[in-house]
């Protein structure tokens, strides 16, 4: 969808969403192919690994990957906690109202932080 818009022209709720997850998808993309991101990324397994630790997910823990799981995945996850790059503890819950089931949650690194001591 093209970025340059005519005045008259407005988005849904829907169609912006939809292109933040379209541009999210092709900026990970990008991002892994120039090397500035690991090709494996912290997915349902590691995620659901370090829940176990009862701690959020934090950017040391992560390194260079991105966090990126589905809906159905986040869906069965129930939440996502992790420590934002500001060092406060955030969590995500899963809602996954308009959203489809192949639509991927990403959090990049640099969104990621690590406790405040």
């Amino acid at each position: 969808m093209s970025e340059i818009m005519s005045g008259s022209e407005e988005l849904s709720p829907k169609e912006k969403q939809r292109q933040i997850i379209e541009n999210n998808m092709s900026r990970l993309s990008e991002r892994k192919e120039a090397g500035e991101l690991d090709k494996h990324d912290f997915g349902i397994r590691e995620l659901a690994d370090h829940r176990i630790t009862g701690e959020p997910v934090t950017k040391s823990r992560v390194g260079n990957r991105a966090i990126v799981v589905t809906q159905d995945e986040f869906d069965d996850l129930g939440y996502i906690e992790f420590v934002s790059a500001s060092g406060e503890v955030m969590l995500i819950e899963a809602d996954v109202t308009g959203y489809e089931s192949s639509d991927r949650l990403i959090i990049f690194p640099e969104e990621l932080g690590n406790p405040q001591e």
